[in-house]
């Protein structure tokens, strides 16, 4: 994984959002968390406990790949 393939899956997955989690929102139109949990869930991974520590492992590619680093 690295800061390009996160910004295609997170494109992707904007123009065709993928069936809810279960897991809430927290009143945001897109959670990270839950994007990144769909990526693991698509690579067939689907050990909560195991998505847990590698959605965090992931998150920056996420973050960081999408333009953001260079905000303030």
């Amino acid at each position: 994984m690295n800061s390009e393939d996160a910004t295609t899956y997170l494109v992707s997955y904007l123009r065709s959002p993928r069936p809810g989690s279960g897991y809430s929102k927290y009143g945001y139109d897109v959670y990270m968390y839950n994007v990144i949990d769909s990526y693991l869930y698509g690579r067939g991974q689907t050990d909560s406990a195991q998505n847990q520590r590698e959605i965090y492992e992931l998150s920056p590619h996420f973050f960081f790949g999408s333009g953001m680093e260079s905000l303030p």
